[in-house]
C-alpha cells in the first residue's frame, strides 16, 4: 500500500510535468519500471511486486523497449 502524500508536500521538477497527463504518467510509469527491473530481473518477479499480471509487465517493458535494455546489459 502507498503511503498517504499530500500534494503540496512532495516537490515535483517543473520539467516533469511538461506535456499531457498520458505523457506524464508514461515518463513515470517507464522510471518506475526501469529502476525496479534492475531488483526484480524476471517478469514475473516485477509483476509479483507490482501486483500485476505478468503479460501486463511483459507488454509495458517491450512498449518500453525495457526488455532488450535488459538483455544486451547481460
Amino acid at each position: 500500500m502507498l503511503p498517504d502524500y499530500d500534494a503540496a508536500t512532495v516537490a515535483v521538477g517543473e520539467e516533469v510535468m511538461e506535456g499531457s497527463l498520458d505523457e506524464i504518467t508514461s515518463r513515470f510509469e517507464r522510471s518506475v519500471l526501469t529502476q525496479l527491473y534492475m531488483n526484480y530481473p524476471s517478469t514475473r518477479k516485477l509483476a509479483k511486486r507490482l501486483g500485476v499480471s505478468h503479460t501486463a509487465i511483459a507488454n509495458k517493458l517491450r512498449e518500453y523497449g525495457l526488455s532488450q535494455q535488459k538483455k544486451s546489459e547481460e
